[in-house]
């Protein structure tokens, strides 16, 4: 005797409104999500130099050697570029036709643009500064553009 259609889809809705309503998270709400992020990342520059890039504040993706003493003061170059970051005196040029518009300001703050890959093949563009300090891209973008608003 197998049991009509009818119950078997109620027994499923109910099951999942009586998760939801107990707290329960649905399955596809932690596929939405996506992964959560690490807060350090291995990544690799080429076939001999590596780093850890950590998520040390929000939007601020650098390498973990930046923060220094027992204090962990930030005093790198590359946290230092957050603060100087700007997109005045940038061509439009440079950042036109879908170009990493944090790679001309990188350049302004005497780096060079270099890609990294972590060990899943993920890509990140950073910035990388003469005292092997290195910052994400969108990271530095994003405050050259909270730079260029604050009075």
């Amino acid at each position: 005797m197998s049991l009509p259609k009818i119950f078997f889809k109620f027994s499923i809705s109910s099951s999942l409104l009586l998760g939801f309503a107990l707290g329960a998270p649905a399955q596809a709400d932690d596929e939405r999500r996506g992964p959560t992020p690490k807060p350090c990342d291995s990544y690799r520059i080429d076939a001999k130099r590596s780093l850890r890039l950590c998520t040390l504040q929000p939007h601020l993706k650098i390498n973990e050697d930046c923060a220094q003493g027992p204090a962990k003061k930030l005093t790198c170059l590359a946290f230092k570029a957050t603060q100087k970051a700007s997109l005045f005196g940038i061509d439009e040029v440079d950042t036109a036709g879908g170009k990493d518009p944090g790679s001309p300001i990188c350049k302004k703050l005497a780096g060079h643009a270099v890609i990294a890959t972590d060990d899943e093949r993920n890509q990140e563009a950073l910035c990388l500064f003469n005292d092997k300090s290195a910052i994400v891209m969108s990271a530095l973008y994003y405050f050259a553009r909270l730079n260029d608003e604050s009075p």
